[in-house]
């Protein structure tokens, strides 16, 4: 299992991911090229990357689950950085066909990536090449996945003005 940091997965019974090195984050982001390219080759109208819930764009943007201290860590602009290659990467491979980026915008656990950080980092990635976000909110972690017997009400994802 790797992973940005090397931080226990509570989804994963605790065990503790590789850190991922420049060279693998490298060769993951030509995998998801690779599969954006595919996808096109396939006849599909458009990509979507889920960027949400707590995979790995989610891990990489998090402040929780990214501790790097390298180019890909700390600073938002950092912590976006893995998504705007991965998008930019995607969009000069496949050209017009549309990009949509699927994330939670808010993780919902202390600490982790917030709204006001989110509204910066789409106007980052729509300058990268993204099309239309999908968004949602919370990660495995949140209060109403990591409780099953939760009843989640009508509207969780609305805002509370």
């Amino acid at each position: 299992m790797v992973a940005p940091s090397a931080i226990p997965s509570s989804q994963a019974g605790g065990e503790i991911p590789r850190e991922l090195t420049i060279a693998e984050i490298d060769d993951i982001e030509k995998k998801f090229v690779d599969g954006a390219y595919r996808t096109m080759l396939a006849g599909f109208d458009a990509v979507e990357l889920h960027a949400a819930h707590g995979y790995l764009f989610t891990q990489f943007l998090s402040p929780i689950s990214n501790r790097r201290t390298d180019l890909y860590g700390g600073s938002l602009e950092n912590r976006v950085r893995f998504s705007m290659e991965v998008v930019e990467k995607i969009k000069d491979k496949v050209g017009d066909l549309p990009l949509i980026y699927r994330f939670s915008a808010e993780e919902r656990v202390p600490g982790g990536l917030a709204l006001d950080e989110s509204k910066i980092a789409v106007k980052w990635l729509e300058k990268a090449g993204v099309d239309a976000f999908h968004v949602s909110a919370g990660v495995y972690d949140s209060r109403y996945w990591s409780q099953p017997e939760y009843d989640i009400p009508h509207g969780v994802f609305l805002l509370q003005q």
